[in-house]
């Protein structure tokens, strides 16, 4: 679940995170991307950082890269903000790019 998104920096909560597999899974799928600036990950808690250049790669793009790995949905909040607004346009582009491809 996508805990926290801002330009350029992505955070996600998931249990999947937490088992070592799992997690060097999604690390050795990311660290060679171009654009990748740095991963960090806690697996205690099931968490994965991700920062990013937003020219070289998209944030879509990494939410496509990461769909099959881990729940990608944000996290309910109850106040809303800025961050929100980024990552709600970012998650209707996505919702629109996977129907595309579903009814293709």
């Amino acid at each position: 679940m996508i805990v926290s998104s801002i330009k350029g920096r992505i955070r996600f909560l998931d249990e999947n995170i937490k088992r070592e597999e799992k997690a060097d899974k999604i690390i050795n799928r990311l660290k060679n991307l171009e654009g990748i600036e740095s991963i960090r990950v806690n697996r205690v808690i099931g968490s994965l950082l991700i920062n990013y250049d937003e020219a070289s790669i998209s944030h879509i793009h990494l939410l496509e890269i990461l769909k099959e790995d881990i729940d990608i949905r944000q996290e309910e909040k109850t106040s809303p903000s800025e961050e929100d607004g980024y990552l709600n346009k970012t998650m209707d582009v996505l919702k629109k790019n996977l129907n595309r491809k579903k009814y293709s």
